[in-house]
């Protein structure tokens, strides 16, 4: 197989946005696809999907539709925060970002989401006394500008629930009280 990375916009002929917009928009973390580099590759077993229109209708959860941010790649700095950029506002929020995921209806978002949520925890990015964390997952040291408070509020200008992971790596059930 030929893994091109689904970083590269292009590969989708989508617009340079965040990886973020990316990866709800798809109902995925960002990743990697494999792509078949030859026709013997591409003569992969197939499977056929049967809906029938008429089975009576399920109510279903929204919650189901929701997503994850993580703080990795342009997920979170130059993503949905970005202090400075012509495209945020006062508090650093990328505005851009905000309508798309108000037009994509996401019920809830889980926060600190993937590997960062094993180092990192969430009464550390509480009040204006931070210090920057290291990401053991990433190897890179993470500025802590971006926490909790900024997190909920970034919620409440979107419209999501916010879903605040406790540490469960290097932390204890106690610990996230």
């Amino acid at each position: 197989m030929n893994n091109r990375c689904c970083h590269n916009r292009a590969v989708f002929g989508l617009p340079e946005l965040p990886v973020l917009m990316v990866s709800l928009a798809a109902g995925m973390m960002p990743c990697c696809i494999p792509f078949a580099s030859s026709a013997e590759e591409a003569q992969a077993p197939s499977a056929v999907v049967a809906v029938s229109t008429a089975a009576k209708p399920r109510p279903y959860s929204r919650l189901l539709f929701s997503g994850f941010l993580e703080h990795f790649h342009r997920q979170i700095y130059g993503g949905i925060y970005e202090p400075g950029s012509p495209l945020a506002d006062a508090r650093g929020f990328r505005k851009d970002v905000i309508e798309a995921i108000k037009e994509l209806r996401t019920p809830i978002v889980r926060w600190p989401g993937g590997c960062f949520v094993s180092a990192y925890h969430w009464k550390d990015g509480v009040g204006k006394d931070r210090q920057p964390s290291f990401d053991k997952a990433w190897g890179v040291a993470d500025p802590n500008t971006f926490g909790t408070d900024e997190f909920v509020e970034w919620c409440r200008l979107a419209g999501i629930e916010p879903y605040i992971c406790g540490n469960a790596g290097t932390g204890t059930p106690r610990g996230n009280e």
